[in-house]
């Protein structure tokens, strides 16, 4: 399946692919990166999608985080809901807003971003990851996460029945 879209939006030229896997280091079992990223689409911690002719633009997330294409999110202020709100409907973009945890999750969002299955991309990036493991050559972007090896160590601590640390 075809993972980009392309469009000219007010002479803007919109192109998006689904994202590299972020591989955590070695040292994480592959089944606890598969279970994270189940767990991570799962999410419902959408704010508002911005979207102009129909293509989505930006994603912002009530905790403060900003996605989308780079020339918009890179004018945004990191942090404050309100006010990159406010910037993305200045730039004419129509939002689609929903109330704390009744947004789309984590991977109907990708879903729409990207038209590729979520699970299909979960799929791939547990496969690239146990090759890692395994000794085999990745694709040498691959991109290591401190925020992904602390959500899995947040994970293993959850299964043990410790309280995540906030």
């Amino acid at each position: 399946m075809d993972s980009s879209h392309t469009g000219n939006i007010d002479n803007i030229v919109i192109s998006e692919t689904a994202p590299q896997c972020r591989l955590p280091e070695i040292g994480v079992a592959p089944e606890e990166y598969r279970a994270y990223l189940f767990e991570f689409g799962r999410r419902r911690n959408t704010g508002a999608i911005f979207r102009k002719n129909g293509y989505i633009l930006a994603i912002l997330s009530y905790d403060g985080h900003c996605r989308g294409a780079e020339h918009i999110i890179s004018s945004l202020e990191t942090g404050d809901f309100a006010e990159n709100f406010n910037r993305l409907e200045d730039m004419g973009l129509r939002p689609s807003v929903y109330a704390k945890g009744m947004g789309p999750t984590e991977a109907e969002v990708f879903e729409m971003r990207f038209a590729e299955k979520y699970d299909d991309y979960v799929e791939r990036c547990y496969l690239a990851y146990q090759q890692k493991c395994n000794g085999h050559d990745i694709h040498s972007d691959a991109l290591y996460s401190d925020h992904m090896v602390q959500a899995l160590q947040a994970l293993r601590d959850y299964a043990k029945g410790r309280k995540p640390s906030e």
